[in-house]
């Protein structure tokens, strides 16, 4: 019976579902003799398994985040801290729904019988915004 993924189980008594996780295990792990030779590391089986295992998953995580991909995560300092983050984000809530403005009169919002334009929308944003800028002492930053 092949195994693939993770395995989530819920039961009163964990002996059971333990037990066929360790079944799945061991009939999806490659035999190979304890301490193994691969690309010049020595290796257990149970390491074999997880470097097969986790290859593909490794390799799509680099398409998605190296350099030019369309998540692609770089360092930044923030307060003397360097952290990873994506590189091509919005710095900014106007940044996010900006292009949101071009919907015009298209429907935006419909909750029950109320109906909201993205032009509705956007006249309310900009009340509420002017509103905490100039009553609240809401400044950028």
């Amino acid at each position: 019976m092949p195994c693939i993924g993770v395995l989530v189980i819920q039961v009163d008594d964990a002996e059971p579902a333990k037990t066929f996780a360790q079944q799945c295990f061991i009939q999806n792990t490659r035999q190979v003799e304890p301490d193994t030779q691969i690309n010049n590391k020595s290796m257990s089986r149970a390491e074999v398994s997880m470097t097969e295992f986790s290859a593909p998953h490794h390799t799509a995580l680099a398409q998605l985040t190296g350099p030019g991909a369309p998540f692609e995560v770089t360092s930044y300092e923030i307060d003397g801290i360097t952290v990873k983050g994506f590189k091509q984000v919005a710095r900014s809530v106007v940044e996010i729904l900006a292009p949101g403005r071009t919907f015009g009169d298209k429907l935006f919002l419909q909750y029950l019988d109320d109906r909201y334009t993205f032009t509705e929308f956007f006249q309310a944003a900009d009340r509420l915004s002017v509103a905490l800028q100039s009553q609240c002492g809401i400044k950028k930053g």
